[in-house]
C-alpha cells in the first residue's frame, strides 16, 4: 500500500471513528430570571447570550424525541445538536424564558411536577399554560411528590408514578414517555419501576455528553443555572466506557473496587474521580479497568467519573438508599 493510499485510509476512519462518538449535549435550566434563588435561576440577559451563542457558532436546538429517535436507530450523532430541558414547572419560565425561546425559535422539553401544578402553588404553571407551552415543546413528569425516590419502596415509587400519569393523561389527554428524575437521583431499581408504565426517555442530572452509544434510559444532562458556563459545557464530551463495578452504592459504605470497560483497546492511562478522594491515576489493561479501592463512602451521594482526559468523562451517580 503506498504512502498516499494509507493516509487516505487512516483519515477515513478517524472520521468515521469521531462520527461514530459525536457528542450531542442536553442541557437542563429551572428557574428564569427569579432573583430569588439565583442558584437554581438564568436571568434574562445570560438565557439570551447562552442562545445566540448557539446560534452564531452553528449549534442545532433539535427536539428530545428527535435525538432519542436517532438513538433508537442506531444513526449517526451530530455533535452541533443541543436539546432544551426544563424541570419542575416553575411560572417563571412562563413569564420570563418562554419569549426568549419564541425568539431564537428553540424549542424545549419540559417536565411538570404534578403536585404543585394540581394543587395550584403560586410560583408554578397552570394546566392551561402547560397546554399552551405544549405547542412548542415536549410535555414530559418529573414525579408527583418530587421524592428522593431511592428512599422510597417500590409500592410507594409505583404510587407515586401512577398517581402523576393519571393525572397528567387527565388533562393533558395522553401518557407521558419522559421522566425527568426528581434531584436526579435514580438507580436501577427506581428506573425499572417507573419504567412498567410506559415511560421509557429518562434523563438525569450527570454532567456528560450523548453519543450514538447513549441509553435513552439514562441520558445525562448538564444544569444551566447560576453562573454555568456555556461554552465550556459544549466541550464535554463522552469517554466510551461502562462502570460494571459497583452497579450501586455498596449497603456497607466501603467502595472496594472500581471495574470499567473501555470501548478503546489503545487507551492505556485514565483516571478515576470518587467525591471526597479527588483524582485516582489507573491504568488499562486489555480494554479494562480493575482498581482495588479502600475507601468509605461518608455521603449518601457519590459520584464516579472515569476519564482519559478532561472533559471526556462517564459520569456515574450512586445514591444510598434508607
Amino acid at each position: 500500500m503506498s504512502k498516499k493510499a494509507f493516509f487516505l485510509l487512516f483519515l477515513f476512519f478517524t472520521i468515521f471513528i469521531s462520527n461514530l462518538f459525536a457528542d450531542a449535549h442536553i442541557f437542563v435550566y429551572h428557574r428564569f430570571n427569579d432573583n430569588r434563588f439565583k442558584s437554581t435561576s438564568v436571568d434574562n440577559k445570560s438565557l439570551r447570550k447562552q442562545f445566540q451563542y448557539l446560534k452564531d457558532n452553528g449549534y442545532k436546538v433539535i427536539p428530545l424525541s428527535t435525538l432519542v429517535e436517532v438513538l433508537e436507530n442506531n444513526q449517526t450523532i451530530n455533535n452541533k445538536w443541543v436539546v432544551l430541558s426544563i424541570d419542575d414547572g416553575f411560572k417563571s419560565f412562563y413569564e420570563n424564558g418562554f419569549k426568549i425561546f419564541k425568539e431564537f425559535n428553540y424549542t424545549f422539553n419540559l417536565n411538570i411536577y404534578i403536585r404543585a401544578v394540581r394543587k395550584k402553588y403560586s410560583d408554578y404553571l397552570t394546566w392551561k399554560q402547560i397546554k399552551e407551552l405544549s405547542k412548542y415543546g415536549e410535555i414530559g413528569l418529573h414525579s408527583y411528590f418530587h421524592p428522593h425516590l431511592v428512599k422510597l419502596s417500590d409500592e410507594k415509587i409505583a404510587y407515586d408514578t401512577n398517581l402523576s400519569i393519571n393525572i397528567f393523561k387527565k388533562n393533558m389527554g395522553y401518557v407521558p414517555k419522559i421522566y425527568a428524575y426528581p434531584y436526579g437521583e435514580y438507580n436501577s431499581r427506581v428506573q425499572k419501576i417507573i419504567s412498567r408504565f410506559g415511560l421509557k426517555i429518562f434523563l438525569n442530572q450527570d454532567n456528560g455528553a450523548i453519543t450514538s452509544s447513549s441509553e435513552i434510559t439514562n441520558l445525562n444532562r448538564l444544569g444551566l443555572v447560576g453562573n454555568a458556563n456555556l461554552k465550556e459545557f459544549l466541550k464535554y464530551s463522552k469517554f466510551e466506557s461502562k462502570l460494571l463495578e459497583p452497579n450501586s452504592y455498596p449497603k456497607n459504605g466501603k467502595l472496594t473496587k472500581v471495574i470499567a470497560k473501555v470501548e478503546d483497546i489503545n487507551i492505556k492511562k485514565a483516571k478515576i474521580f470518587i467525591t471526597d478522594n479527588g483524582w485516582i491515576d489507573v491504568d488499562i489493561k486489555n480494554g479494562y479497568i480493575n482498581k482495588d479501592m479502600n475507601i468509605t463512602l461518608r455521603k449518601r451521594r457519590v459520584r464516579i467519573i472515569l476519564s482519559d482526559r478532561f472533559p471526556n468523562i462517564n459520569n456515574t451517580l450512586l445514591i444510598k438508599e434508607y
